[in-house]
C-alpha cells in the first residue's frame, strides 16, 4: 500500500514541477470531493511570468464559501484579492524563470493556502488537470510526478435539429477522476450545476444530439452564456423608468363553453395590416424553432404556426404574431403596435449587443 504524501513532500514535488512547466501551461489543482465549486489553485505560465490563483467565493457552492477570517488569513499570508474584492480569486505572481528558492517559496504558499486556510487535510485529497497551449489550441499535459489523480474533462454541446455547436441549447461537461464522474450543465445564469442529462444520454434517453467539444470551443460557449447572464443582470438593475427590451405577449384566445378557441375581437385596420405582418415576419431572427404549432382557431390546420423568435432591438416576439395578424387580422398588444407605428413600420439593423440581450430576455422567459 502506497504511503500517503505529506504536505512538505508535495511542496517539494510542486516546486520542481513549477520550474519545468512549458510556456503556455495551465495547471489546475482541485479537491477531489468537490472538483467544481470547491477549493482549487490555478497556475499558468506565460513568457516571463508565472501566475497563481487561489479559489475565492465566486463560483463556490454556498456551503463552501470562505469566511471573513479565512480571507484575512489569505491576505496576511501574502495573497491579494483581484480588484481588492475578497470574494474574487486570490492571486500571486512570480517572474519567470525564477530561482529554485523562489519556486519552493511559491509552492509553499500554495500548500499553506490549501492546508492552513482552506483546511484541506492532505495533498492526497487533490487531483489535477493540466494543458499546454499549441498553435492548434491546447493539449493535455500529463504530470504523473505530482503523484495525484488526473482530472479528465469532456465537454458536450446539446443540439436540437436547428442548433449549431457555437450556439447550443445546452452545454454539459463530465469530469472524470479515476473511476468517478461528476456531470454538470451550464445554466442560464452562467453557473455550472449538477445534472443527470449525460447519464440519461448514456442509456439513449435523450433525443438531442450531444456533440463533443474541445476545451477552446467550450470556453467560447461559456463566455457567450455568461455575457448573456451579465446583460440580463444589468437589465434587472436598471432604474425605474429606464427603457428596457420587452417581450411581446402571445395571442391569447379564450375558449367558449365547448372548449373551442375564440378569436380576440380586436382587429387590425386593413390599411396597416400588410405593414404590420411584414414587420413581424421580417425582423432579425433571435432563435430558430424547429417545427410549427397548430392553429388553435382552426383545428383542421395543424403544424402551420411558426415559432421562431424575432427582435427589432427593442421588442422581442414570436413569429406566431405574424401568422395571426396575416390570417385573421389579430393585432399584437397595443404598446407593441404603437411602437411599430411610431417607427413607421420600418426595421433597422440590430447590433450583436442587442441580439444578445434579446436571447437573454427569452431565456429569462
Amino acid at each position: 500500500m502506497t504511503r500517503p504524501m505529506t504536505w512538505d513532500e508535495f511542496a517539494a514535488v510542486l516546486a520542481d514541477v513549477l520550474s519545468r512547466l512549458p510556456t503556455g501551461t495551465l495547471l489546475k489543482l482541485h479537491e477531489v470531493r468537490q472538483p467544481v465549486g470547491g477549493d482549487y489553485a490555478q497556475i499558468w505560465q506565460n513568457p516571463g511570468r508565472l501566475y497563481v490563483e487561489l479559489a475565492g467565493n465566486i463560483g463556490r457552492v454556498p456551503d463552501r464559501r470562505l469566511s471573513g477570517q479565512q480571507q484575512e488569513r489569505l491576505r496576511a499570508a501574502g495573497w491579494l484579492p483581484l480588484d481588492d474584492d475578497p470574494d474574487q480569486f486570490w492571486r500571486m505572481e512570480l517572474d519567470w524563470p525564477a530561482t529554485t528558492a523562489q519556486y519552493r517559496g511559491l509552492a509553499e504558499h500554495i500548500v499553506a493556502g490549501f492546508r492552513d486556510v482552506l483546511r484541506l487535510g492532505s495533498p492526497n485529497y487533490l487531483a489535477y488537470q493540466a494543458t499546454v497551449g499549441t498553435q492548434g489550441g491546447s493539449r493535455p499535459l500529463p504530470l504523473p510526478e505530482l503523484g495525484l489523480e488526473m482530472i479528465r474533462i469532456e465537454y458536450f454541446a446539446r443540439l436540437g435539429l436547428t442548433d449549431v455547436p457555437e450556439r447550443p441549447k445546452g452545454l454539459l461537461r463530465r469530469s472524470r477522476i479515476g473511476s468517478s464522474n461528476v456531470d454538470e450543465a451550464l445554466h442560464t445564469d452562467g453557473v455550472w450545476r449538477p445534472t443527470d442529462t449525460l447519464e440519461w444520454a448514456d442509456i439513449g434517453e435523450i433525443d438531442d444530439e450531444l456533440r463533443p467539444l474541445d476545451i477552446e470551443a467550450a470556453e467560447q460557449v461559456v463566455r457567450w452564456w455568461r455575457t448573456l447572464a451579465a446583460r440580463a443582470a444589468e437589465e434587472e438593475k436598471l432604474p425605474p423608468g429606464t427603457p428596457r427590451m420587452r417581450l411581446a405577449a402571445a395571442v391569447d384566445g379564450v375558449r367558449d363553453a365547448t372548449g373551442t378557441a375564440v378569436l380576440p375581437t380586436a382587429r387590425l385596420h386593413e390599411a396597416e395590416r400588410p405593414a404590420v405582418v411584414a414587420y413581424l415576419r421580417e425582423a432579425p431572427l433571435v432563435a430558430v424553432a424547429w417545427g410549427y404549432d397548430e392553429d388553435p382557431f382552426d383545428p383542421d390546420r395543424v403544424q402551420v404556426v411558426p415559432l421562431n423568435m424575432r427582435t427589432d432591438g427593442e421588442w422581442v416576439w414570436s413569429e406566431s404574431l405574424a401568422y395571426f395578424a396575416d390570417r385573421y387580422g389579430v393585432p399584437p398588444e397595443p404598446d407593441f403596435l404603437r411602437h411599430m407605428a411610431q417607427r413607421q413600420y420600418r426595421l433597422s439593423e440590430v447590433d450583436q449587443e442587442r441580439l444578445d440581450r434579446a436571447v437573454a430576455l427569452i431565456r429569462r422567459g
